[in-house]
């Protein structure tokens, strides 16, 4: 069987803020991985079923944008040929659940799913029971899955989503090659914006396809990514009255991402953006406003905020309201236990590192204004946990110190490759 490997990145990076940079504040950023990988998924159903043509354009280079495309080419090898591969997902949780879901319910499939060691410690367990209730033939308890693909069906399904909604999302998107489509029964779960995402996807591939049966294909734009975006947010909160603009973003209602979110929950925290909507693009410029988040750095009231929607906000927020001296309380962060780090721990022991005191619980999180000596601290050394979203987190901060080092920096390449880069336009240098 042949076997597609997964890129590696720098491992230490140590950055220093420079002064304002060169753009202006320009940033560009990637497309969003989450729609990606769902319109990766639809358009191989699509070409699978129809023999319709899609061009994806603003596919993002990160690792697990470029893993899960080169698996789906893979895929349609297997489709001319009927060849056995192993498919490697790497560290992508979503590409490993979307892509195991899809090929489990394409008759005649044969094929290994794999995907790295981090990966095989995240929670697969509700997705493998749902698919096989439907009727999969998928062996192993854990990667590699050894999957004879068959027509699935089963109106009766179950999938508890509180660990994550990619399970949900998975069967909605392969069930489109089953007698009947999924409808979970089960209406509570986290991430439900993720879940509303999938199935704008879903119906907008159903209405251009319906527009363009004739031509055999259309186009479909991936929306630039607001996760990203929240790194940038985290800057103006910290370095306030500086201007950012991030082209390319789209705001709500437009946007299909839960985390577009992260505009009027930064909004109340002082930082202020505007959405400049032009023909072909928009643009959001964004600064933070220093007396606003001074008078909340004074109000003694804890910041309340529910982020059982929008997870990977968290450690942007986290490390941004610790910087700007903002007490903070965050509901509904259980399921970080179980991202590509325990990002509860991770979030707690890299703070620790520069003085703030987390309290956390099962659902909860909170900064209540306890620090200790390690506040004054120059020079933090930060270890990433091979997590791309604590590792963009922290290298923000660069700023409040006279340097930051993050250990294991690589992990930025999940999700944004050009990160380092892109904060040089905010006067963070790498040294």
């Amino acid at each position: 069987m042949e076997t597609l490997a997964s890129s590696q990145g720098p491992d230490r990076v140590t950055l220093q803020c420079q002064g304002w940079g060169k753009s202006e504040g320009c940033v560009c950023l990637p497309g969003s991985k989450s729609v990606a990988a769902r319109a990766l998924i639809m358009s191989f159903i699509y070409d699978y079923l129809y023999n319709i043509n899609v061009d994806l354009r603003g596919l993002p280079l990160c690792d697990d944008t470029v893993e899960l495309n080169e698996a789906v080419k893979l895929l349609q090898q297997w489709k001319v040929t009927g060849n056995e591969f192993t498919y490697d997902l790497g560290s992508g949780g979503t590409s490993l659940r979307f892509f195991l879901a899809l090929v489990a319910s394409i008759p005649d499939f044969r094929g290994a799913i794999t995907c790295s060691e981090a990966m095989r410690r995240r929670p697969m367990r509700p997705l493998l029971d749902a698919l096989r209730m439907a009727g999969a033939n998928i062996k192993g308890e854990n990667a590699p899955y050894i999957v004879s693909g068959r027509q699935l069906d089963n109106r009766e399904i179950r999938v508890e989503s509180n660990l994550s909604s990619q399970f949900e999302s998975a069967l909605a998107m392969a069930s489109l090659l089953w007698k009947h489509p999924f409808r979970n029964n089960v209406s509570t779960g986290v991430s439900r914006p993720y879940v509303e995402m999938t199935n704008a996807v879903i119906t907008a591939f159903s209405h251009a396809a319906a527009n363009n049966r004739l031509s055999g294909g259309f186009v479909y734009n991936i929306e630039k990514d607001w996760s990203a975006a929240s790194y940038f947010y985290e800057f103006a909160l910290i370095c306030p009255e500086r201007e950012i603009i991030l082209p390319g973003l789209k705001g709500s209602p437009c946007s299909l991402q839960g985390d577009v979110a992260c505009r009027d929950i930064f909004a109340r925290l002082g930082v202020k953006s505007v959405e400049t909507v032009g023909a072909d693009n928009s643009v959001i410029t964004l600064k933070g406003i220093k007396s606003e988040i001074d008078s909340i750095k004074r109000n003694s009231e804890i910041i309340k905020i529910n982020l059982e929607n929008t997870p990977d906000l968290v450690p942007a927020l986290a490390v941004g309201l610790c910087l700007a001296d903002i007490k903070f309380e965050f509901d509904g962060v259980g399921h970080l236990r179980f991202k590509e780090s325990d990002r509860i721990e991770s979030i707690t022991g890299e703070l620790a590192k520069i003085g703030f005191v987390i309290e956390s619980s099962d659902k909860k999180m909170a900064w209540r204004g306890k620090t200790t000596e390690a506040r004054n601290c120059k020079n933090p050394v930060f270890d990433s946990h091979n997590d791309h979203r604590i590792a963009m987190a922290l290298a923000v901060a660069a700023p409040c110190f006279h340097s930051v080092t993050i250990n294991g920096a690589g992990a930025i390449n999940k999700s944004f490759p050009d990160f380092i880069s892109s904060i040089s336009n905010l006067g963070i240098e790498a040294v």
